[in-house]
């Protein structure tokens, strides 16, 4: 009787990574302006301090001073993230969805300028996708990826990381 007690009780603590989705997973309508809300919403939050701009105070561990401050590598990450933006916004025609799953969020997998609005999302669909851009120096270019799709309110965010993305390549339209 013990054990199937315990085996009842581990059962209703069962881990949130087998909940049920909140949402649909989004359609390829959806994903494009989830890609376009997703910069937009990056470029409203204040870009960071400056790494040589004082960000610790005298004294304090170097843990903290890590944790509070940006490296220079990441500051300019962040910063040319920032300054492509409205460029991608502008160039993005399509985003074609592949295979999503519903799951936690990894802040490991999002680009470190993404991380700051992706701290207070627990789970989201993980989606495969290929985004589409008409550029003036490359003509139609794509790549696939993988990127995090999420709601916040009512509407539809991404957030992606590049590391396991294919350089974009010319598409024929």
């Amino acid at each position: 009787m013990k054990v199937r007690v315990l085996f009842v009780a581990a059962l209703a603590m069962l881990p949130a990574a087998c909940a049920s989705p909140e949402y649909p997973a989004p359609t390829e309508v959806e994903a494009l302006e989830a890609y376009k809300e997703g910069l937009r919403a990056d470029l409203a939050l204040p870009p960071p301090a400056a790494p040589d701009s004082p960000g610790t105070d005298p004294g304090e561990s170097p843990g903290k001073a890590f944790s509070d401050t940006v490296s220079t590598f990441q500051y300019v990450q962040i910063m040319e993230s920032r300054a492509a933006a409205p460029r991608r916004i502008a160039s993005i025609r399509a985003v074609r969805l592949g295979e999503c799953d519903w799951g936690s969020v990894d802040a490991d997998d999002v680009l470190i300028s993404q991380r700051q609005r992706m701290a207070s999302v627990d789970r989201a669909w993980r989606c495969a996708f290929e985004d589409e851009h008409s550029t003036t120096t490359r003509g139609n270019v794509a790549a696939t990826g993988l990127g995090y799709f999420y709601k916040h309110g009512d509407r539809w965010l991404m957030a992606t990381d590049r590391k396991d993305r294919e350089s974009y390549k010319e598409v024929a339209r």
